[in-house]
């Protein structure tokens, strides 16, 4: 794995969580991909609509989602959408969903990559 890689997923830890089951981590890898896009999608019509409780538990059930896989400016991302969605503020919660979703599109590749990698 890439040094960049390292910045952002932590192999070890994955594997840890599925207690060292590479065929389970490879399914959970192919399960985020499917779900990921629509949790996103969820939050932002939440943030829309203005239905900040929404938003706020969809976050939190994303950054659970992350948190098996990334670390760093992704887990902070979603997490600054969440308390903004909290806090009710709109602005702020679409500008943090909106850089985390820059953010895993440039980052995806590296968890994809990992899945070949086990």
């Amino acid at each position: 794995m890439s040094t960049s890689a390292s910045s952002y997923l932590d192999r070890k830890v994955m594997l840890q969580r599925v207690d060292g089951e590479i065929e389970i981590l490879q399914e959970v890898i192919t399960a985020f991909f499917d779900t990921y896009p629509g949790q996103l999608e969820t939050i932002h019509e939440a943030l829309c609509a203005e239905n900040y409780a929404e938003a706020e538990r969809s976050a939190h059930a994303l950054k659970g989602s992350l948190q098996i896989f990334f670390k760093g400016e992704v887990i902070r991302l979603v997490y600054e959408t969440e308390i903004a969605a909290r806090a009710c503020n709109q602005s702020e919660a679409i500008k943090s969903l909106l850089d985390l979703q820059t953010e895993l599109a440039a980052i995806g590749p590296l968890l994809d990559d990992l899945k070949e990698y086990l």
